[in-house]
């Protein structure tokens, strides 16, 4: 520390001097010079007794006025000027009041001098886009790969500076790697490609063209039940329950679905086998009561009966009918409206009765009742879920990503009726045994 103490003692000489030569300056301009004042800062900055600089000065100025011609004193002429002399400066000392002057004559004015030109204010024209292209570049080099392509999209300017050149300069070599890495639609970014599509090589848009699970099943591109490759270069089934690859945790023994998957859909199966006696126990006890106290109806009886010998049929067909191919919705949905029609003229019939009875309606009409609306409804939902089952509906659908409201709910009530009345259709849309069921091109091999 104290190497320093000299440094700082010229430093404090120097402005101390400076603060001289600017108090000296503003006096001469403002006031008449001085010239005791004048040869005082002289003697001062050249270490000389003011006293003596005084005198010389004075006597100097009085014998180079004596010397002078004398007057014409027929013309009236104004009175000579008396300059005072200086002492004779070293000349490292007025090399270096020259050297501070201008810049120090800048300094010393007033901030509020019109002279001095003032900042612009600051324009609200002024974007980022107007910086140079240099910098817009050092800026990209700090963005992942997804926000340089969002980038891209905002406006035309960046379009047009972010070029394949560009990106090639940014990245280098690895250019081609960072592409297949990313999805081509929403930017998402997987290094191992596991979650990928198999990004084709004759695609027009190669290397930027893979494709992430997620968006591939936004647009339709994967089907369940069918295989694909995927961007490790290891192939994986689409899920029959939700649509989406099984890259990881199979069922057991069931490749074609998850392992929660498959669990749904065991116990969408058990529901199944619930509801199937539930309409049997429904129809049996419907057409008994029928039977028992409107025996005398006509409209009534007769389509009970036909109902209970028909009521067997669907049940045989779905035991009969194979789990993986046979599709006989057609013969189903048939049998299921030939019983709808059958329960309607009863429970019309029932409720007209009980309409036009003056007294309070019996118990075992309302039970009657009751039981034949069920039946009705029960043979409605059937009938519908066949007339779907008919179409080969795409159930995954339902687990799409970024749907409507509306359609999300559309695609629900066409699953409900669907797991209403087979679900096991799950395992038969698209088989690969099935030659009813390649609609679609494969993804992969």
């Amino acid at each position: 520390m104290s190497s320093f103490l000299p440094a700082f003692e010229r430093a404090g000489e120097m402005i101390e001097f400076i603060a001289r030569l600017l108090r000296g300056r503003r006096r001469r301009h403002r006031e008449p010079p001085d010239i005791e004042d004048d040869a005082a800062d002289d003697a001062e900055d050249q270490d000389i007794d003011p006293d003596y600089a005084s005198s010389s000065s004075s006597s100097t100025s009085i014998s180079s006025s004596s010397s002078s011609t004398s007057w014409d004193t027929s013309t009236p002429q104004a009175p000579p000027q008396i300059y005072p002399t200086r002492p004779t400066m070293p000349y490292r000392t007025r090399a270096v009041k020259l050297l501070t002057l201008p810049s120090l004559r800048t300094l010393s004015r007033p901030q509020n001098s019109p002279s001095i030109p003032r900042p612009p204010p600051p324009s609200s024209d002024i974007h980022i886009t107007s910086l140079p292209p240099e910098l817009q570049v050092l800026i990209l080099r700090h963005l992942s790969f997804a926000d340089i392509q969002r980038l891209r999209h905002t406006s035309r300017f960046y379009r047009s500076l972010i070029t394949k050149s560009l990106l090639k300069d940014i990245y280098g070599p690895t250019l081609d790697a960072v592409l297949l890495s990313h999805c081509h639609i929403c930017h998402a970014h997987d290094p191992s490609r596991a979650a990928f599509l198999y990004a084709d090589i004759t695609d027009p848009r190669y290397p930027f063209c893979s494709t992430c699970v997620a968006c591939a099943a936004a647009r339709d591109e994967l089907v369940a039940g069918r295989r694909v490759s995927m961007g490790n270069f290891r192939s994986a089934w689409v899920c029959r329950w939700c649509g989406y690859p099984v890259l990881s945790s199979p069922a057991w023994h069931q490749p074609h679905f998850h392992r929660r998957c498959y669990s749904w859909y065991g116990s969408t199966l058990l529901m199944y086998l619930l509801l199937g006696w539930v309409q049997f126990c429904v129809v049996v006890t419907g057409a008994a009561l029928c039977f028992r106290y409107f025996k005398g109806e006509r409209m009534v009886l007769v389509p009970c009966i036909i109902s209970f010998v028909l009521a067997f049929w669907p049940l045989i067909v779905i035991n009969v009918r194979s789990p993986v191919v046979d599709k006989t919705y057609t013969w189903s949905a048939l049998l299921e409206a030939i019983l709808l029609g059958l329960w309607i003229p009863p429970t019309y019939a029932i409720a007209s009765v009980a309409a036009d009875s003056t007294g309070a309606v019996p118990n075992s009409t309302i039970a009657t009742l009751a039981f034949c609306a069920l039946n009705l409804g029960f043979r409605l939902l059937n009938t519908l879920g066949n007339i779907i089952l008919i179409t080969n509906p795409p159930l995954w659908r339902r687990k799409k990503p970024n749907l409507s409201p509306p359609t999300r709910l559309l695609n629900s009530v066409v699953a409900f009726l669907v797991f209403w009345t087979y679900p096991r259709a799950v395992e038969q849309f698209h088989h690969p045994t099935d030659p009813r069921g390649t609609t679609h091109a494969e993804l992969g091999h």
